[in-house]
């Protein structure tokens, strides 16, 4: 299929249905300031929430982070509801055996990538695309190809967005809502639309991002840069140089990035990555400049980031949720024990996660994850 089919079309389409009107306003200006999350050492998600300027659209990422493991810790977790300082379950029926239990429709239900819409709706893959209501209602929305999504992105609007990269044929294919029929573009290849070095490809993906626009990002983990697929379908690198490993920072094709994961994109439309080996996440500004916001100590997994410009991260080094600031780093949720246990916040809390991957954070700060090996998606409630 020609990569060059427009996303602003579908996009278009898919926003007027699910809103029921002809009139659908356009993506951005929806009831929620969103946030987004992806993925590198674990998978990713995005987040939404409550301003009426709306702002991106989010996204979410992949992973390299096991899945199996069970639940673990202690058999008084899970209590379904939470408040402020509290970590609550949403959805989930833990699991038997090492494998993750059925849950509404899912014979498996293991989160993996994590992401919200507008509506404070849950996007989770599993066995396939599931959606979950407020009070953990899960409405199955399709499976997926021959391969696991390697990339999860929703709008405001609740058009989702997922990539998957073929093992042979190194084909990139990005579904859009319901559509059995992806866009492709051909890999592992890094040169643009356009340019002089050849067909336009994506080398491989390790997370995407979707704005409010409609512009698809990309954590291009072969070609060291940060690609963008614009409405129409045109490649073009937003950050980085083809090849050029580093850790410059700079406009454009001056910043340099290493091993690429985790991609998220914040209401302002700034991008941010983690570098899979050094653990340092950058910052994109939609212009390109590239700046290093920090990290290092501690291996990132699932990303978001906040209207703040706050970046919110899971790590299965140590089963926790962190926030990084101009402060430096504070541990959200998880003691460090892996298990699980609904609980307290904090380092010394009661919480406990195993394996968490995909996160996303709403306008009210509560932040959703995918606790992947306790087969749970679950809310820290701050």
């Amino acid at each position: 299929m020609n990569h060059h089919i427009s996303f602003g079309v579908l996009i278009a389409s898919l926003s007027m249905a699910a809103c029921g009107s002809s009139t659908a306003p356009p993506l951005g200006t929806t009831s929620a300031a969103v946030t987004a999350a992806s993925g590198g050492a674990g998978p990713g998600g995005s987040a939404t929430s409550g301003s009426t300027t709306g702002g991106a659209a989010q996204t979410t990422g992949t992973g390299t982070s096991g899945t199996g493991g069970g639940s673990m810790g202690s058999s008084s977790g899970g209590s379904s509801t939470g408040g402020p300082g509290f970590v609550s379950t949403l959805a989930g029926a833990g699991s038997s055996n090492d494998t993750c239990a059925a849950y509404q429709g899912d014979s498996s239900f293991s989160p993996l990538l994590l992401a919200l819409d507008g509506a404070g709706n849950v996007y989770v893959t599993s066995d396939s695309l599931d959606e979950i209501a407020d009070g953990g209602q899960l409405t199955n929305l399709g499976g997926f190809g021959n391969v696991a999504p390697n990339g999860l992105a929703v709008t405001a609007a609740g058009v989702t967005f997922y990539s998957e990269t073929a093992n042979f044929t190194n084909i990139t294919s990005i579904f859009m809502g319901k559509s059995t029929t992806p866009v492709t573009f051909p890999g592992p290849l890094c040169a643009d639309t356009g340019s002089d070095a050849g067909m336009a490809g994506i080398g491989s993906v390790n997370g995407i991002a979707v704005d409010s626009l409609g512009n698809v990002y990309v954590a291009d983990a072969e070609c060291f840069t940060v690609r963008k697929i614009s409405p129409s379908g045109n490649i073009s690198t937003l950050a980085g140089t083809a090849f050029a490993q580093g850790d410059k920072n700079g406009p454009g094709s001056m910043a340099e990035f290493s091993q690429l994961g985790a991609i998220a994109i914040d209401p302002s439309g700034n991008l941010y990555v983690v570098e899979t080996d050094t653990n340092l996440v950058r910052k994109i500004l939609p212009d390109g400049t590239t700046s290093t916001v920090g990290g290092g100590a501690i291996e990132v997994g699932g990303l978001a980031a906040d209207a703040n410009g706050n970046v919110y991260f899971s790590s299965d080094q140590d089963n926790t949720i962190r926030k990084m600031d101009s402060t430096g780093l504070t541990t959200i949720a998880g003691n460090g024990t892996m298990g699980y246990m609904d609980g307290t916040l904090g380092p010394k809390g009661t919480a406990e996660f195993n394996t968490p991957g995909g996160i996303a954070v709403d306008g009210s700060g509560n932040i959703y994850v995918a606790d992947t090996a306790n087969c749970y998606v679950r809310i820290i409630h701050q």
